[in-house]
C-alpha cells in the first residue's frame, strides 16, 4: 500500500486573497458612497450633469461590487473546506504512520512466531510449549491485520477528505461564475472599457514624455557612475595584484618550508621504520638462538621493538592499563528493535541457518561483525540436535571492529583485546570475560562439545579460550582465518582448521609462517600454495584480510576434495554438522542465540 502524500494547497494563501478581495470590495463601497455625498447638496445645470455622471459611476462601482462579493464569499467558503481538507488529511496521514510502525513490529512477532512454532512442533513431548507459541502466532497474526485495517482506513478517510474538497472546489467555481455573469451589462460594459482606455492612453502617453525625459538624465548620470566606478576598479585591482605578488612569495616560502619539514618527517619515519625492522629481525634470529618459542618468542621481539622506540613502548602499556582499568560488560541477548533494517535482516538469515559445512562457520563469523560493528561486540550461540538428540553447540565470534586509534568505541572486540590476548594471554580482556557469560548465560553444559568459530581476532580469541581450557567446557574444535594461533598450544586431539592467504601478513603476527599437518590440525591456503585448490591469490583489503575471501578459499578447497578424492575437511567437525536423514520422521534442530555486549 502507498504512503499517503502530503495535502496539497495551500490554506493560509488563499485566506490572503480572501483577505484581499474584501479590502476591495469595501473600497468599492466607500468609492459609491464618496460620489453620491460630495453630489448630495448644490444645484444648477454643472450640478446636475455631475450628479448624471455619478449616477453611472454608482451603476457601475455596484456592478463591480457585486462580482468581488460573489467571489468573495465563494472563496471564503472554500478556504474554510480548504482548512478542513488539511486537518482531515493530516489526521489520516499520521494514523497511517502510526499503523505502518504497528504493522512493522507485529509483522516482526509474527515472524518469529512462525519460528519458534516450527521449533516447538518439532518437540512432541512438550505440547504446553508449542500451544503458547500457537497462541502467540494467533496474537501476532491478529496484530498484523488489525494494522493493515487501521491503515486501509487512514487511505479510506484521506480520500474522503480529498472528494470533499474536490466538491468544494466545483461549487466554489460555479459561484464564481454566476457572480460575474450576474452583474455583466453586455456591450454597455465593452463601450465603458472602451472609453476608458482611451483615456488611460492619453494619460500614459504624457507619463511616457516625462518617463522619456528622466530616464535621458538618469542613463547620463548612471555612465558618469560607470565611468568613476571603473577608475576605482582599475586602482583596486593594480593593488591588489600588488598585495596577491607579496603574498606568493610568502606561499612559496611556507610551501617550500613545507615540503622540506615533510621530506624531513618522511626521512625520520622510515629511518624508524629500518631501525625497528633492523632490532625486530636481530630480535628474532636471538630468540631462535636462544630456543625460545612461543609465547616467549613473542614477548622478547615486542621487548626489543619497545626498547628501540619508546613511544611504541608507551602506546602498548597505555593500552592495556585501559584495557584493565574497565569492568566486565554487561551481557544481554540483542534487542532486534536497536537495529537497523539490514541488520535485522542479517539477523533474520543467521536465526534460520543450519551449518551444511565448515565454510558456514566462517560466513557466520562475518555476520556477526556485520551486526555488532564498531558500537558493540555480538556473539552467536547456536545450539544444535541431532536425530538421535544429542547435543553440540557452536559459538561465533566477531574479529576486530575498533582500532583505538580514532577515539575508543563501544566494542571490547578491539585493538585492546589483540594487545591482551597476544601479549598477556594470562591477563583476561573484557571480550574474553563477556564471551564467557554470554556461553554461562546460553545454559551451555560443562559436557556438551563446542565447537568456536571466528577469523582474525575471533580465531584468535577461540584458541586462547581452547588452550586454557577456559570455562571448563568441552572444546570440540575451532575454525578460523586469517588469525595468528600456530603459537598456541593447543591439544593435537582437539580439531583445528586453518584458513591463511599467502599477501595476508596478520596470521604472520606471531612470527610462524608455517607449521606442519597433522592428523587433526589442519592449514588451507590460496595461490600456490593451494595444490591447485584455490589458484587465485586473494587481494581483498589489499592484502588479502577479507572474511568473504577467506570464505571463499575455503569453498574451493572444499569443491576441489570433492572432486579429486582430497582430504574431507568437513570430518573432524561432523559433531556440529548433523546430516538429516529423509527415511527417519526426527529431524535436526538449530536454535540460534545472539547476545551483545559493550564497553
Amino acid at each position: 500500500m502507498t504512503t499517503l502524500s502530503a495535502p496539497a494547497g495551500n490554506p493560509a494563501a488563499l485566506d490572503e486573497s480572501v483577505r484581499q478581495y474584501l479590502v476591495t470590495e469595501r473600497a468599492l463601497e466607500r468609492a459609491a458612497s464618496d460620489i453620491a455625498s460630495s453630489i448630495a447638496e448644490g444645484s444648477g445645470r454643472a450640478i446636475e450633469a455631475a450628479s448624471n455622471r455619478s449616477g453611472k459611476a454608482q451603476s457601475a462601482l455596484a456592478q463591480a461590487h457585486g462580482r468581488y462579493q460573489g467571489a468573495r464569499a465563494a472563496l471564503q467558503d472554500y478556504s474554510v473546506e480548504l482548512h478542513r481538507f488539511h486537518a482531515d488529511a493530516n489526521a489520516a496521514i499520521r494514523d497511517e504512520e502510526a499503523a505502518q510502525a504497528h504493522l512493522h513490529w507485529a509483522q516482526y512477532q509474527l515472524d518469529h512466531a512462525e519460528q519458534q512454532l516450527r521449533v516447538a512442533s518439532m518437540n512432541p513431548n512438550d505440547p504446553y510449549t508449542t500451544e503458547e507459541w500457537r497462541h502467540a502466532h494467533l496474537v501476532a497474526r491478529n496484530a498484523v491485520d488489525h494494522a493493515q485495517q487501521a491503515s486501509a482506513d487512514a487511505h479510506t478517510e484521506y480520500a474522503a477528505a480529498l472528494s470533499r474538497l474536490d466538491s468544494a472546489a466545483h461549487s466554489t467555481m460555479r459561484r464564481i461564475v454566476a457572480a460575474f455573469e450576474g452583474t455583466n451589462d453586455g456591450w454597455r460594459d465593452y463601450a465603458n472599457e472602451a472609453i476608458n482606455a482611451f483615456t488611460h492612453l492619453l494619460d500614459d502617453l504624457a507619463e511616457w514624455a516625462i518617463s522619456f525625459l528622466q530616464e535621458v538624465l538618469t542613463l547620463v548620470a548612471q555612465a558618469v557612475a560607470i565611468f568613476l566606478v571603473a577608475v576605482l576598479v582599475a586602482a583596486a585591482v593594480i593593488a591588489f595584484a600588488i598585495v596577491l605578488v607579496q603574498l606568493l612569495v610568502i606561499l612559496a616560502a611556507v610551501v617550500a618550508a613545507i615540503v622540506v619539514l615533510a621530506i624531513v618527517a618522511l626521512v625520520a619515519v622510515l629511518a624508524e621504520l629500518m631501525l625497528l625492522f633492523s632490532v625486530g629481525a636481530r630480535a628474532l634470529l636471538t630468540a631462535n638462538t636462544l630456543g625460545l618459542k612461543g609465547l616467549d618468542r613473542i614477548r622478547f621481539v615486542v621487548n626489543a621493538l619497545e626498547a628501540a622506540c619508546p613511544p611504541l613502548a608507551l602506546f602498548i602499556l597505555s593500552r592495556i592499563e585501559n584495557e584493565l582499568s574497565k569492568p566486565v560488560p554487561d551481557v544481554r541477548e540483542i534487542d532486534p528493535s536497536t537495529l537497523t533494517a539490514d541488520k535485522v535482516k542479517a539477523l533474520g538469515a543467521l536465526d534460520t541457518d543450519a551449518p551444511e559445512d565448515v565454510a558456514d562457520l566462517l560466513e557466520w563469523a562475518g555476520i556477526v561483525d556485520d551486526v555488532g560493528g564498531d558500537a558493540q561486540a555480538v556473539v552467536d550461540v547456536a545450539r544444535i540436535v541431532d536425530e538421535q538428540g544429542d547435543v553440540s553447540w557452536i559459538v561465533t565470534l566477531p574479529s576486530t571492529e575498533d582500532w583505538v586509534l580514532g577515539g575508543d568505541k563501544g566494542a571490547p572486540n578491539d585493538l585492546d583485546a589483540d594487545l591482551m590476548l597476544i601479549l598477556y594471554p594470562e591477563l583476561r580482556c573484557q571480550y574474553e570475560e563477556a564471551v564467557l557469560k554470554a556461553m554461562g548465560q546460553a545454559g551451555i553444559p560443562q559436557g556438551d562439545p563446542v565447537v568456536l568459530a571466528g577469523w582474525s581476532l575471533g580465531g584468535i580469541m577461540g584458541g586462547s579460550l581452547i588452550e586454557s581450557h577456559a570455562g571448563g567446557y568441552n572444546y570440540a574444535g575451532l575454525v578460523c582465518a586469517g588469525s595468528p594461533i600456530d603459537h598456541l598450544a593447543i591439544s593435537p586431539n582437539i580439531p583445528v582448521l586453518q584458513v591463511k592467504h599467502m599477501l595476508d601478513p596478520v596470521h604472520r603476527a606471531d612470527m610462524i609462517d608455517d607449521v606442519p599437518d597433522t592428523a587433526h590440525h589442519l592449514s588451507v591456503w590460496d595461490g600456490p600454495r593451494s595444490d591447485g585448490a584455490s589458484t587465485d591469490i586473494k587481494t581483498g583489503n589489499l592484502m588479502g584480510h577479507k572474511n568473504t575471501d577467506y570464505v571463499d578459499t575455503l569453498q574451493d578447497h572444499l569443491r576441489y576434495n570433492a572432486t579429486n578424492g582430497g582430504p574431507d575437511l568437513n570430518s573432524d567437525f561432523a559433531v556440529v554438522l548433523p546430516v538429516d536423514d529423509p527415511t527417519t520422521p526426527e529431524h535436526v534442530v538449530v536454535e540460534h542465540t545472539q547476545y551483545a555486549f559493550s564497553e
